[in-house]
């Protein structure tokens, strides 16, 4: 899981690291049934070095999974980007 953060200058925030980025576990893997929702709360400055400078920036989720989990189920594997949201600090 990383994010895209595009600053008013239209550069990419330097990023710090990334999340959990090692082999998956089992317990990083769950089963969803259809319309089921997961979520989670991360605080960007964190892991990004994000400019204050006013103006207007982008952010976008991007989870990527090439593997499966070391209890040898089967995992999606692939990539997901969210939508890309505006924000806009005022000065």
């Amino acid at each position: 899981m990383y994010f895209v953060i595009t600053n008013p200058e239209g550069t990419e925030e330097i990023l710090a690291v990334r999340v959990n980025v090692r082999y998956p576990v089992a317990d990083d893997f769950v089963i969803m049934k259809p319309g089921e929702e997961i979520s989670q709360t991360y605080v960007l400055n964190d892991w990004y070095f994000i400019s204050s400078t006013p103006g207007e920036f982008t952010i976008q989720a991007i989870y990527q999974n090439d593997e499966n989990p070391d209890d040898n189920q089967e995992a999606w594997k692939g990539k997901i980007t969210s939508n890309v949201v505006h924000l806009t600090i005022n000065p």
